[in-house]
């Protein structure tokens, strides 16, 4: 089975992803900050990650660019890596796109998207 990974500190964002994902056929891990999500990505193989920006302790930018570096090291192949977060401005796109992420994808979540990205693992910029 497939897996995915989801990323974010607020407890509601990853109950509501859950409830947008829960019939589709893949697993969903779950971490609450950046240091877990970086473990999360080093132990395990995903298909997809999606990742919140402004975490307490490490922030999205530095776990996506330890995750890519994970990849280099280890010669991994590229993961879809995809920022969550509640900004739609073109400086946050670009320094996400500059710190390794495939795409943004602007919070609050909504269900037919998420599902969307996550069944064809699409970059959205």
């Amino acid at each position: 089975m497939e897996r995915l990974l989801l990323v974010d500190d607020a407890e509601a964002q990853r109950a509501i992803a859950m409830l947008f994902l829960k019939d589709l056929p893949c697993a969903v891990d779950q971490a609450a900050d950046g240091v877990e999500a970086v473990e999360l990505f080093r132990a395990n193989g995903y298909v997809l990650v999606l990742l919140d920006l402004e975490m307490p302790g490490m922030h999205g930018l530095d776990a996506v660019r330890a995750m890519r570096s994970l990849e280099a090291v280890g010669q991994r192949q590229r993961t879809p890596i995809l920022a969550l977060t509640a900004h739609e401005d073109q400086e946050h796109a670009r320094q996400c796109a500059e710190a390794g992420f495939d795409g943004v994808l602007v919070k609050p979540l909504r269900r037919p998207e998420l599902r969307e990205i996550v069944s064809n693992r699409l970059p959205v910029f």
